[in-house]
């Protein structure tokens, strides 16, 4: 019994220690997200992240006007401009975010209500299959807190 729960924490050490070494200081933070976070200004947690596609064609995943998010911005020419959307019914409109494996984007869009705490990120209309095989992630995030 003892040596199954040591074996365990071991994998879960050798498997965090990548991800706690990499963000464990704020300079490494600020130069991977691309963006300064202000001391005590920023945020990390674990979350879930989905996937969803924007544009024409997929009207079933959004609503009538399939590339128009939450304020009126144009997701699909961000996404053809090669930048990362979110969307996120817990965060402000505009609020920088970087996700594990992701990278660094804007919330420009809301999710159905019933996600209170949960995260989409946006892709193209045809990424559909990498949508679906994104599936449902637990991922760390940081945002400005502002």
């Amino acid at each position: 019994m003892n040596k199954i729960i040591i074996v365990e924490l071991s994998l879960l050490c050798i498997l965090l220690f990548p991800i706690f070494t990499f963000w464990d200081d704020e300079e490494q933070i600020n130069y991977k997200i691309g963006f300064h976070l202000p001391q005590n200004n920023y945020k990390m947690s674990g979350i879930t992240v989905t996937a969803y596609n924007v544009g024409k064609g997929n009207e079933a995943q959004t609503d009538e006007s399939p590339c128009i998010g939450a304020g009126n911005h144009n997701i699909c020419q961000a996404l053809d401009e090669g930048k990362i959307v979110f969307a996120a019914n817990f965060l402000p409109l505009h609020t920088k975010i970087c996700v594990e494996k992701i990278g660094c984007g804007e919330v420009l869009d809301r999710m159905a209500s019933r996600y209170s705490y949960r995260l989409d990120y946006a892709m193209p209309a045809n990424k559909l299959k990498e949508a679906k095989q994104f599936g449902i992630k637990k991922l760390n995030y940081y945002c400005e807190t502002n």
